[in-house]
């Protein structure tokens, strides 16, 4: 597996599951292998490098964001995981329907909270939300349909992360130890015809083995397409259920703990990192290396009063006309965190935006929270 913000594929669940079966059959001890994530692009150490000083500078502009930047800093210099991290967006077969020929355009969103009062890496807890949504698009340049269009599928999952101190193998003395559990999901399973066969077993699966149908709110069966979406709270499901040889699914989804390693990338101060493939023990999580899609940290302005969109920014950030007003139309329709990456792509694509990503980003903060007024959900953290 991969740490919660780049599970494997439900393809490769559904092997998992298929070789653990015939292995229990044949009276074989089933042990579980570490996934082979799709291995993202060579990192870009001179990009790493550009975003870490836009961070920066950013970031130190007027006395709040000066805070965030301290506070980001002491949080760093433990090891922990904060604010908002964006990956980039890409065109790829569904992440739930594994054979599909479908082309959809992926969005992943993460963002962390650290503990109010954290004195050691070993002592420190803290929240992680991850939203991953797939649209129909096919592209991930706004002129080409990208979060506009239907979304297919998506999952959002929130849950709880204690930091355990620094790899203990030579190999991975640069890593950071980590433990995630999800204490609560959202999932929206696609009903493409593409992909209905592999979604009809896999909710099968899920209905059999963790039907989570303790809720006495809202749905209480797994089911496809945006009428079957729903919210499970780890509580939800029958502990007895859910051990480590369970359906990785629904291990994650009960709350089982998850171990994992992530590191920093070199050159990037602390505003780029990847997480390394999961285990539900932390012998096998905690030596694997990190190779994920990079995940880039949105700098925190901290400027969320929209009376301070003022002067010439509802020009420069297009409240009325131009990137805030275009991407409140592109966007509309988002839930949860999904908003936040949404709002910063759309910016980071957008060849009017008055600077960098970044920039623009910082910059039009309180512009956002101008356009929040009309539309509420881009009340985002910028």
């Amino acid at each position: 597996m991969a740490a919660v913000d780049n599970l494997p594929s439900i393809r490769q669940m559904l092997d998992d599951w298929d070789a653990q079966q015939a292995a229990e059959a044949a009276g074989i001890k089933y042990v579980r292998k570490p996934f082979v994530i799709e291995a993202p692009p060579p990192i870009d150490a001179a990009a790493a490098t550009r975003i870490a000083k836009a961070n920066r500078m950013e970031s130190e502009r007027g006395t709040a964001a000066a805070h965030s930047m301290d506070r980001e800093r002491r949080q760093t210099r433990l090891g922990q995981l904060e604010g908002t991290w964006v990956a980039d967006c890409s065109v790829s077969r569904s992440w739930f329907g594994g054979g599909s020929p479908t082309q959809v355009a992926q969005a992943k969103t993460t963002e962390y909270r650290v503990g109010p009062n954290p004195r050691s890496i070993q002592d420190s807890n803290g929240t992680y939300e991850v939203d991953y949504t797939e649209y129909t698009g096919g592209s991930c340049d706004p002129a080409g349909g990208g979060y506009n269009a239907k979304a297919f599928a998506k999952y959002n999952m929130q849950g709880t992360i204690m930091y355990q101190g620094m790899g203990v193998a030579p190999d991975f003395s640069n890593c950071y130890q980590a433990e995630w559990t999800t204490t609560q999901s959202t999932w929206t399973f696609p009903s493409d015809a593409t992909t209905e066969p592999q979604v009809t077993r896999l909710l099968s699966i899920l209905n059999t083995h963790c039907p989570c149908a303790h809720s006495h709110t809202g749905p209480t069966e797994w089911k496809a397409g945006l009428a079957g979406t729903r919210t499970v709270h780890n509580s939800d499901c029958r502990r007895d259920d859910i051990t480590d040889q369970s359906f990785i699914l629904c291990g994650i989804i009960g709350g089982l703990p998850t171990y994992a390693l992530y590191q920093y990338l070199p050159n990037s101060e602390a505003q780029q990192y990847q997480s390394s493939s999961l285990s539900f023990a932390r012998q096998d999580g905690w030596y694997n290396q990190p190779s994920s899609r990079p995940r880039s940290r949105l700098p925190h302005s901290d400027a969320h009063d929209s009376n301070d969109c003022v002067l010439a920014m509802p020009i420069q950030c297009g409240t009325k006309s131009g990137t805030l007003s275009d991407a409140a139309n592109y966007c509309d329709g988002c839930t949860q965190l999904e908003c936040t990456g949404c709002i910063y792509r759309y910016i980071e694509n957008d060849k009017d935006a008055p600077g960098s990503p970044q920039a623009t980003w910082s910059y039009c903060c309180p512009c956002i929270y101008y356009m929040a007024r009309e539309f509420p959900w881009m009340a985002v953290e910028c």
